[in-house]
């Protein structure tokens, strides 16, 4: 697969993309180090773009009134429903794009989603029919540099990714590797 192919960081791609077996355990890493909510609610730059990933980690900025520019969630906290986080995201959105990603994928439709997205003014909240997991690596493969990527692990805290040329090479390695196909 090469990057033609694929067009990453270009907003858009060009066919959805599946995570391999091999992936899984590598990705279980932490791309930043793992905190509490309230360490890395203090680690934030001002006046950097804030991306959040998944619904108890958007869930603790929004608590402390701190409303990320764009948050992925899919009203669920460790796979369980938890009906009560629609209205409060709702509330602190300004827009709302609604995507189906499936599990271990990321669809074309959730790329265009978060390239959409960061271009937007507004505080924009992407909704997930599917799973939002994956959604961390096209947010730090397309954010600008300087901008802000958290997501949680559950169960051990959350993960503050500072979007750099670094953390977005690494990124672009892992997104080569994934398959385009559901075939394992």
């Amino acid at each position: 697969m090469s990057m033609e192919n694929t067009r990453f960081g270009s907003g858009s791609l060009s066919t959805d993309l599946f995570l391999p077996v091999e992936l899984r355990q590598e990705l279980r890493e932490p791309l930043g180090d793992i905190m509490p909510g309230k360490m890395a609610i203090g680690a934030l730059k001002d006046g950097e773009k804030l991306y959040t990933i998944g619904d108890q980690c958007t869930l603790t900025f929004v608590e402390e009134n701190i409303i990320p520019d764009v948050f992925i969630v899919d009203y669920q906290i460790k796979r369980e429903p938890n009906p009560q986080l629609e209205p409060k995201f709702e509330s602190v959105s300004e827009a709302t794009i609604k995507v189906h990603n499936p599990a271990g994928t990321i669809t074309k439709e959730l790329w265009s989603a978060i390239s959409e997205s960061l271009l937007s003014e507004k505080k924009v909240r992407i909704e997930v029919d599917g799973e939002e997991d994956l959604a961390t690596l096209p947010c730090i493969s397309l954010a600008r540099n300087g901008s802000q990527v958290a997501y949680g692990l559950p169960d051990q805290g959350l993960v503050l990714v500072e979007v750099d040329d670094g953390a977005k090479d690494y990124v672009r390695k892992i997104l080569e590797r994934m398959r385009e196909s559901n075939a394992s």
